[in-house]
């Protein structure tokens, strides 16, 4: 009789299958339990590697702030300020759902300081880009306020002039005096548009935040000289009546 087709030899036999079967499920299990410890030290790696990255953003956006220049008061340069920072103000509200992100990936992690730090000059960051916004915002409304005062000033002022040149050579006496009386008191009427003019003028150029000053005192210096060359224009025309008026 052979020994295998024995009782015993069969229970030995499936002793060992069940060990054998046992033993692979052990196997399968820590092999699985490896490669989650593998997934969890790569996701780990991965998350340190990303907060490390999001830190280092962080770093070089500050340097972008910092080396930041004033608020232009050259429109065109102003112009170019306000699509960089619509750029970058665009790059730190997509970088929210990645710091967002990281700070739960951490939980659990060994890395709790570096998460504050990163959320606390994340806020900064959120923080000085409203502060520029703002600036940007301030900046333009006053100078195109002031602009556009000008450039109402201005035509007055070189209508003004053409009329009053025009109506010394081609009207009587009466007329070009009550044309001279006339804008004399438009003039005196403009004068506050002048002085408001001036007013947001200083305040710009006094503003620490601003720079390129030179262009706005070059304009504020021109409408007040064709402002002067009317007054001049205005004189000249009074003596030239009451020398006509004496004739």
């Amino acid at each position: 009789l052979d020994c295998k087709d024995t009782p015993k030899a069969r229970e030995i036999q499936g002793t060992v299958e069940s060990c054998q079967t046992r033993y692979d499920q052990i196997q399968e299990q820590v092999v699985d339990k490896q490669h989650r410890l593998q997934d969890a030290i790569v996701q780990s790696k991965d998350t340190i590697h990303n907060l490390d990255s999001l830190l280092k953003w962080t770093g070089e956006t500050e340097n972008l702030f910092r080396n930041m220049t004033p608020v232009s008061l050259d429109r065109e340069a102003l112009n170019e300020q306000i699509q960089a920072h619509r750029v970058l103000t665009s790059d730190i509200e997509n970088h929210k759902g990645q710091v967002d992100a990281i700070v739960e990936q951490c939980q659990g992690e060994d890395e709790e300081d570096k998460v504050n730090n990163l959320l606390d000059r994340f806020d900064s960051l959120i923080s000085n880009a409203q502060d520029r916004g703002s600036e940007l915002d301030d900046v333009v409304q006053k100078l195109g306020t002031l602009h556009g005062n000008v450039n109402q000033l201005e035509s007055w002022l070189a209508n003004a002039v053409h009329s009053l040149k025009r109506e010394s050579t081609d009207f009587d006496h009466d007329s070009l005096k009550n044309k001279i009386e006339n804008l004399y008191r438009q003039k005196q009427a403009k004068q506050a548009d002048l002085d408001k003019i001036k007013k947001i003028g200083r305040a710009l150029i006094n503003d620490p935040n601003t720079g390129d000053k030179n262009r706005l005192r070059e304009t504020l210096a021109d409408t007040q000289a064709k402002w002067h060359d009317l007054t001049e224009l205005l004189v000249q025309m009074i003596s030239f009546a009451a020398l006509r008026e004496i004739d």
